[in-house]
């Protein structure tokens, strides 16, 4: 049910501003330092991840968005040394708030929710869920022309899961802090 309700979001989120101006798509390159320490212990203090964001801009200031990233990475359990693999497929969108320095030079910042999709495998076993969060970004724009522009970000993302392994209640973070350099087009 959850699954289905932030889906249909996503997609109508997604549909509005294909009909109207004020509409721009960015791809950001992000380094995510995780909050979970056996993800650390596993696949290292930092991972790489895409993210391809849709926004909306409503009125001078404010904007909807929506976006959508994909966090993989190839470990080793700390103990065992046994290969490790996670996958996470994040889904989020929110409400943002930007302005100008300068006519070359803006700021936005943007709160929101994000969904986490995951799948991790680890010695012959296979733990998949899912988790509801909340993200806030902010972040340093600069307009190239009118059209393109690229952007620095900064945040934080945040959600948690308990799954059970071996009949004991295991808790997992997901997110952390992040920083991202993208190129966006306004349409």
């Amino acid at each position: 049910m959850k699954r289905g309700f932030l889906i249909s979001l996503l997609v109508l989120l997604l549909m509005v501003p294909v009909y109207s101006e004020g509409f721009s798509i960015s791809f950001t390159g992000n380094y995510l330092s995780p909050s979970d320490e056996d993800y650390k212990d596993t696949y290292g203090n930092g991972v790489f991840f895409p993210e391809l964001k849709l926004d909306y801009q409503m009125g001078k200031n404010f904007s909807l968005w929506a976006g959508f990233g994909i966090i993989s990475a190839n470990g080793t359990t700390p103990v065992l040394g046994a290969d490790a693999k996670s996958t996470q497929n994040l889904m989020s969108f929110g409400v943002g708030y930007n302005g100008d320095f300068s006519k070359k030079l803006g700021y936005k910042v943007e709160l929101g929710a994000v969904y986490f999709s995951y799948k991790e495998e680890a010695m012959e076993v296979e733990v998949t869920g899912s988790a509801f969060g909340f993200r806030a970004d902010a972040g340093v724009v600069y307009n190239i022309t009118g059209t393109f522009f690229a952007e620095v970000i900064a945040g934080y993302l945040s959600a948690n899961d308990t799954v059970t392994l071996e009949g004991e209640d295991v808790d997992i973070k997901f997110g952390g802090l992040k920083a991202g350099i993208g190129l966006g087009i306004r349409f």
